[in-house]
């Protein structure tokens, strides 16, 4: 590296010199793409399948309930607040925990 741009070194010694550090740098670049897209993606899928789980729970215990329960509670809107409440928990867990490991990483 000392002997970058150095009078004493021939054109093609740079030349070559230049490849290889930009070879480096290349390599550098596409490791930190490919760890930053396994890292999102992986925060993704836990988001994911958060989401599933909690919805899955949240149906199991409406199956739950009584008939009662029914009688009493707008059913239509259900499916929405499920729905809702997943989303709003997926964010959560996927891109905010991303930030906050990101920030303190």
């Amino acid at each position: 590296m000392e002997s970058l741009g150095s009078p004493t070194v021939s054109p093609e010694e740079n030349f070559d010199l230049m490849v290889t550090l930009c070879t480096y740098m290349f390599i550098i670049g596409f490791l930190t793409w490919l760890f930053a897209f396994l890292y999102q993606a992986t925060l993704a899928i836990f988001a994911e399948k958060t989401s599933r789980n909690i919805k899955v729970a949240y149906l199991q215990a409406i199956f739950r309930q009584d008939a009662s329960w029914f009688d009493n509670t707008n059913y239509t809107e259900l499916a929405s607040n499920v729905s809702r409440q997943a989303s709003a928990i997926q964010k959560g867990t996927g891109e905010k925990i991303g930030t906050l490991v990101m920030a303190f990483g």
